[in-house]
């Protein structure tokens, strides 16, 4: 079984970031994809999980010609030209297996029975003609990552592969990973009035660092960025202007602020001789702590953090208030 970054978070919760470094952006006006036409960066408040990337896509960001996976050990990676990339994850061995199948009037396979196109979105569903059929394919056992979801693939050498019930796994090195909304898709656009970033929007898009760090500092030029490592990799993560450090560096300083404050309101005889942080291995009170034991910060002094410098060395973005 494979965890993405939201599902691990949860099992890590407590251990935390272990370090981060801040990203310089480019400067002046960058080339980015065609297809990249806006970019919302969610920052999840009042929970501990990451910020969260959405693209603005004029296209289906997981599609495109000529899609060929490698595999290395579990993962199974296609990569575009221009830097958008697909990702399952898989530990067994391809053996021939033989797989039911629905075949079109064209002779397409298809996992499931498919619809005829709609003129509108709201016109009935109506199945294509065909019959079902057992058919040989590479594949690999079955799991069930994705519900038990079978993924029909192609490797680089051309071999067609059924992948059955991959998972979803955090971001390959190298790679950033981010929701897409296809405002192409008439579906997409027949949902309202609400905002782009909020409507049906497709995960599982793994955009090249370089490629990312160029749309980011397009379309997101009040905001910075920090490369961050933790349990989890190696993941670049938004800040916001009034943050000068990561968002779980910035949840474990409010912690400590706040298990100070509740210790000096305690009348002095009632104060235990310390408190325990329980937040992350390397926190914001780390210059107070004098034991950290299985994630636990005992501070003896619990004198409130003092706040660093808003700009703590990081970069400014060179974009913000240029025209996107």
């Amino acid at each position: 079984m494979d965890l993405s970054d939201e599902q691990m978070g949860s099992v890590m919760f407590g251990r935390g970031p272990n370090s981060w470094e801040p990203v310089a952006l480019p400067a002046g006006p960058r080339p980015v994809p065609c297809w990249a036409a806006g970019l919302h960066v969610d920052f999840v408040d009042a929970y501990s999980n990451a910020p969260q990337f959405v693209i603005k896509s004029r296209i289906d960001a997981r599609s495109w010609d000529g899609k060929r996976f490698t595999r290395k050990g579990r993962l199974f990676l296609a990569v575009s030209p221009d830097g958008r990339a697909e990702a399952y994850y898989h530990d067994s061995a391809l053996r021939p297996t033989m797989i039911r199948r629905f075949r079109d009037e064209a002779g397409t396979l298809h996992q499931y029975r498919p619809s005829k196109p709609r003129s509108a979105p709201t016109d009935l569903s109506i199945p294509v003609e065909g019959e079902w059929v057992e058919v040989e394919r590479l594949a690999t056992t079955q799991q069930e990552g994705f519900g038990g979801a079978h993924i029909d693939i192609v490797m680089d050498d051309g071999t067609p592969v059924t992948l059955r019930g991959p998972w979803h796994g955090g971001a390959p090195d190298g790679f950033v990973e981010a929701a897409y909304a296809d405002v192409s898709d008439p579906y997409f656009t027949s949902r309202g009035p609400r905002p782009w970033h909020d409507r049906v929007c497709r995960a599982g898009l793994f955009i090249a660092e370089a490629t990312f760090i160029d749309i980011f500092a397009k379309y997101a030029p009040h905001l910075r960025l920090a490369r961050v490592t933790s349990g989890l990799g190696t993941r670049v993560q938004p800040l916001k202007p009034e943050w000068s450090e990561p968002k779980a560096w910035v949840m474990a300083r409010d912690r400590l602020a706040r298990l100070t404050q509740r210790f000096l309101e305690l009348p002095e005889a009632e104060r235990p001789a310390s408190i325990l942080c329980g937040w992350w291995q390397r926190c914001a009170g780390k210059t107070a702590c004098v034991s950290i034991q299985k994630n636990k910060c005992e501070i003896l002094l619990p004198v409130p953090h003092p706040s660093p410098d808003p700009s703590n060395g990081l970069p400014p973005n060179p974009n913000e208030g240029q025209p996107k």
